[in-house]
């Protein structure tokens, strides 16, 4: 009996633990990327000596099954992290908090509470946008300074964006009042989803389903995240899975029971089945010429700084978060460090995250904020008063997409209208984002 031939499109990390599930299922399977790399986002960049990461991109042992799948892509070759990591909100730093932290605003605290138990209470109606949803989970007042913080992250006005945002943006949770009133408060399981709190000592205080506790975060070993993307690819043609980089698809149709694929190359060959991870407009186009996403997407621009410093220079956080609204830098992180990236002269790199817009005064002109961000970073606390030793920065159009409202609707009728024109394509959701997420996703529907 023949084995089915899957056909997977997109070769980022969606597309990467999609073809290894579908490898360890005993399928045939090919990846198709349009560019001459795997990884998408997680593809560092070669600059000097160093690997430099797209941001912050530490790897959670949260889940064995997930950690597992993880690490057999990366042959195990890893390096344990022990983050310490904190969070800025109104010129005061949270440490062990990644949120914006309100209980360091002046606020009313039982006005708070009284939010928070009703907005538990009451009976859930459907927000129309993220906004509306902040209110919904947490009430009036701690959604109005959680929105301001993710408008910084996000560059765009939170009505504009869609609820199933809840699922990509870090604000799941929200950490509103002191240790022991959160501690007594998450007794409640309602409240537990809703309130963060911070781990004190234990890393793993609120993972239950983790056996090797050594480490609360791992990365790979050497050459940054490329050094994870590199160590699946070759885990995976070791495998059997067939890549063709550089090539995009140029038509799909149904052909005796099977998907007729036809190539940029000029190949056309026929699958069982074709697992989408690209982006879905992207499929829209192919199948039917439209793009009906291209206007629900918002796509946020990013400069990431480059600053290589001697090695002493840089303080002991893994990184922090600024969500000052009287500040730039929204991420600093030390890659350099926690990815053993030193060179011969005992110089490391730090980068700093910077959300933007097109057309920005940063966007037009990066460098002339080479030393403003600098001097953010060290405010910070990423690294004591010095100076650099070099710098770099790239600009990134899209470092990530937020669904806008009416994106999910459209996105089903593009599904279901690109599964009548050929019934083997089966469609990765765009909403997927986070390492964690996309393997918990896939490893349900392969």
């Amino acid at each position: 009996m023949a084995i089915d031939r899957w056909l997977v499109v997109g070769g980022g990390v969606k597309g990467i633990i999609a073809a290894y599930f579908l490898n360890k299922a005993g399928y045939e399977v090919t990846i198709v990327e349009g560019a001459p790399f795997l990884g998408g986002v997680m593809h560092a960049d070669e600059w000097s000596t160093f690997y430099l990461d797209k941001g912050c991109h530490l790897f959670d042992n949260v889940d064995d099954d997930i950690t597992g799948v993880l690490m057999d892509l990366m042959d195990h070759q890893f390096k344990p992290v022990h983050v310490k990591y904190a969070s800025r909100f109104n010129a005061e730093l949270s440490e062990d908090i990644a949120l914006p932290d309100l209980s360091k605003l002046d606020l009313d605290t039982e006005q708070l509470l009284l939010e928070i138990v009703n907005a538990s209470l009451e009976k859930n109606v459907e927000a129309a946008n993220y906004s509306e949803h902040l209110v919904e989970r947490y009430g009036i007042q701690a959604a109005a300074h959680i929105e301001k913080a993710a408008e910084k992250m996000i560059q765009i006005d939170c009505s504009q964006i869609s609820v199933v945002a809840a699922e990509i943006l870090p604000f799941s949770r929200a950490r509103m009042f002191d240790d022991k009133l959160t501690d007594f408060l998450k007794s409640h399981p309602v409240l537990d989803e809703k309130l963060a709190a911070r781990p004190r000592g234990d890393a793993f205080r609120y993972y239950n389903n983790v056996s090797e506790k050594g480490f609360r975060n791992f990365y790979p070993s050497e050459q940054g995240t490329s050094g994870f993307i590199a160590r699946a690819q070759k885990h995976l043609e070791k495998k059997g899975v067939e890549f063709r980089l550089k090539t995009s698809l140029s038509e799909i149709s149904t052909v005796d029971s099977m998907a007729s694929v036809s190539f940029s190359d000029g190949l056309t060959e026929n699958y069982s089945r074709v697992f989408w991870t690209a982006d879905v407009d992207k499929l829209a186009e192919l199948v039917y010429g439209e793009t009906p996403l291209k206007n629900l997407l918002h796509k946020v621009p990013m400069v990431l700084y480059y600053y290589v410093v001697p090695e002493t220079l840089v303080k002991d956080w893994t990184y922090l978060t600024d969500f000052s609204d009287n500040t730039l830098l929204y991420r600093s992180s030390a890659p350099g460090i926690y990815g053993n990236q030193i060179d011969a002269n005992g110089n490391t790199y730090i980068c700093c995250e910077v959300p933007t817009k097109i057309g920005s005064g940063i966007w037009n002109e990066p460098e002339t904020f080479i030393d403003p961000i600098w001097k953010e970073c060290i405010n910070l606390g990423q690294v004591d008063k010095g100076e650099y030793v070099d710098v770099h920065h790239i600009q990134t159009p899209v470092s990530f997409k937020i669904p806008k409202v009416g994106f999910l609707d459209t996105e089903d009728k593009i599904i279901s209208r690109v599964q009548e024109h050929c019934e083997h394509i089966k469609v990765c959701r765009t909403t997927l984002f986070s390492k964690l997420s996309i393997v918990e996703y896939l490893r349900t529907v392969i």
